[in-house]
């Protein structure tokens, strides 16, 4: 199961989908009998990031959801956080921002638990494009902030380049 799963995401990255969707199916399809709970809710997320990558967003919140389930089956919570997290986004595509933005506060909460400061930076991100997307710029400020200040600490450099974009980006939707 573990490589079919590593087939279809190789096929995935090289743009051959429907042999990707396939192998997806096969792996879940070989697990599910096993009883393979974690290897189940991984597969799930990969066919969730295989239908968001296509713009099929509620294919991908259906995934994402049964992905969710399993994870706190298995208590598995940076998985867990990973799942609500990706809801969260669907939910944005979605333009439900209500939604995304609870799926998103959990994922936040569960993540500063367990203190994996890179994935805290990608909640907090996500939770302040939430925040602009209802006009909350002082809130996403914040959010972006703290955001900042841990890919900071954590040296990627990267990620607190798109920090001070967004960060820039909220200035300029204020007029400032």
């Amino acid at each position: 199961a573990d490589s079919v799963q590593m087939i279809a995401q190789l096929q995935d990255e090289s743009g051959e989908s429907e042999s990707a969707l396939k192998n997806y199916r096969e792996a879940l399809d070989l697990r599910r009998p096993l009883g393979d709970k974690q290897g189940i809710g991984n597969v799930l997320n990969d066919l969730g990031t295989y239908f968001a990558s296509r713009g099929k967003y509620n294919d991908a919140l259906t995934q994402f959801k049964e992905a969710l389930q399993v994870q706190r089956e298995v208590r598995n919570q940076a998985a867990e956080a990973r799942a609500l997290n990706n809801i969260g986004i669907m939910y944005i595509a979605l333009g439900a921002y209500d939604d995304a933005k609870t799926y998103l506060q959990q994922a936040a909460t569960l993540m500063e638990r367990i203190d994996v400061p890179s994935e805290r930076a990608d909640m907090l991100h996500n939770l302040a494009e939430v925040s602009v997307k209802t006009g909350e710029y002082e809130t996403a400020l914040e959010q972006y902030l703290k955001a900042l200040e841990m890919r900071r600490k954590i040296g990627d450099r990267r990620g607190a380049a798109i920090e001070s974009y967004s960060i820039g980006s909220i200035f300029d939707y204020q007029g400032r």
